[in-house]
């Protein structure tokens, strides 16, 4: 095994010095794989082994890091390096329900490089961090992908299969809607929220026309991370969906606001925010060309306000939906109450959301799929290879609006 092993460790110096290998575009067959330059590297002279590792390290960087190398069971093996000295060093990620100890890396001996590896379905697409000596957050230095989350950027990857989505960016070649801004003051919560209103195009130029209108919540990271005034210019210049107004209302003391004082907040809703729309826009003021859509948290508000007031929205968004415990069950029972066809749900949710100790979103968004069968009331449920981000919810928007609004025939 020895002789094998110095033999292995020859002709990865060899490959890794060969300059015909150097490829400078960087293509997955570029660089020795992993496995194999693991089991050779300690076969290596000490006085080569750090020049093997800068070269290997430097052909992954060019050739696109994490490492993806397909399986013959159609998954992909996945796996992640990371040089540099560390007390304590793990990966927290969508894959480990962003658990900062559980997920810690192998130190390859003799050297200052780390690595783990994840088996994952095709089409998956996941954010990541390293987290270093338990205090240090650290973004892959050899990744340059970012996706943006209320919490900052994270690192982010895709396997093959998965196809990213169209209309993120503004395009200048397309329509464009318009972003009303202005304060909203409560005296339902005592306080007040900026309000961003998209209007379609055309909405000045066709003062006859009235359209269905979908609120928002965590509605400031719709417009920003969720980029959906972008995507709905997107999708109606496509055809994928009916124009429609966009209320965009962001919290003010979010955990009260959707979870543990929702019952003002929903006075707030019904009582201010709905009627002032109806009354400042040409909406379309019937519970089925209205909707509530939220995230994680503003998910559940959402569910809630869906299945107490089901004559005030009919259409209803939730993705990762995620509460307290004890007012989850209450809701499943308020849903479970609905009548058939009053509201409409596009509900979805990652293989890899959060997760913890006898708790998972995914089962929780399992049950209210499960639920919302029950009642025989239009459903659109997906279960998507991705985990608690932006970069999962916003390629969900366009699906979401084109259930609730097809486009006209």
């Amino acid at each position: 095994m020895s002789q094998r092993k110095t033999l292995i460790g020859a002709l990865l110096l060899l490959t890794l010095t060969a300059p015909h290998l150097a490829n400078a575009e960087g293509s997955a067959g570029a660089c020795v794989p992993f496995e194999i330059f693991r089991e050779s590297l300690p076969a290596l002279p000490d006085s080569q082994r750090g020049k093997a590792v800068d070269q290997y390290v430097d052909c992954v960087k060019r050739a696109g890091h994490p490492i993806i190398r397909p399986k013959d069971d159609g998954s992909y093996r996945v796996t992640f390096l990371f040089r540099g000295e560390a007390s304590t060093l793990t990966l927290s990620s969508d894959m480990s329900g962003w658990n900062r100890t559980s997920d810690s890396l192998t130190r390859i001996e003799g050297t200052d490089l780390s690595y783990r590896s994840y088996d994952l379905p095709a089409a998956a697409r996941l954010d990541y961090k390293f987290f270093r000596d338990g205090r240090e957050w650290i973004l892959d230095p050899l990744n340059p992908r970012t996706m943006l989350g209320g919490y900052g950027p994270n690192s982010h990857f895709w396997t093959p299969g998965y196809v990213p989505p169209e209309g993120i960016d503004p395009d200048p070649g397309i329509p464009h809607g318009k972003v009303e801004r202005f304060p909203f003051p409560s005296k339902q919560l005592g306080n007040r929220r900026l309000l961003h209103v998209y209007l379609p195009p055309g909405y000045e130029a066709h003062p006859e026309t009235r359209y269905p209108v979908l609120f928002l919540l965590d509605g400031e990271d719709y417009l920003t991370l969720g980029a959906a005034p972008n995507l709905m210019d997107w999708g109606l210049h496509k055809g994928l969906l009916s124009p429609a107004i966009l209320v965009m209302a962001p919290p003010v003391k979010r955990d009260e606001e959707y979870d543990e004082k929702f019952s003002r907040f929903e006075k707030f809703v019904l009582m201010e925010l709905v009627s002032m729309i109806d009354q400042k826009y040409r909406t379309r003021p019937d519970a089925g060309s209205r909707g509530v859509m939220g995230v994680s948290l503003s998910g559940y508000a959402a569910l809630n306000l869906a299945a107490r007031n089901p004559g005030v929205f009919g259409l209803c968004g939730a993705q990762s939906t995620g509460a307290n415990p004890g007012r989850f069950e209450k809701l499943l029972k308020r849903l479970a109450r609905l009548g058939p066809e009053r509201v409409a749900f596009h509900v979805d949710i990652g293989l890899y959301d959060l997760k913890g100790p006898g708790w998972s979103l995914l089962e929780t968004n399992r049950r209210i799929r499960t639920t919302l069968e029950t009642r025989n009331v239009r459903l659109q449920y997906r279960e998507v290879p991705e985990g608690h981000s932006w970069g999962s919810w916003r390629a969900r928007f366009i699906e979401a609006l084109a259930f609730f609004w097809p486009p006209l025939k």
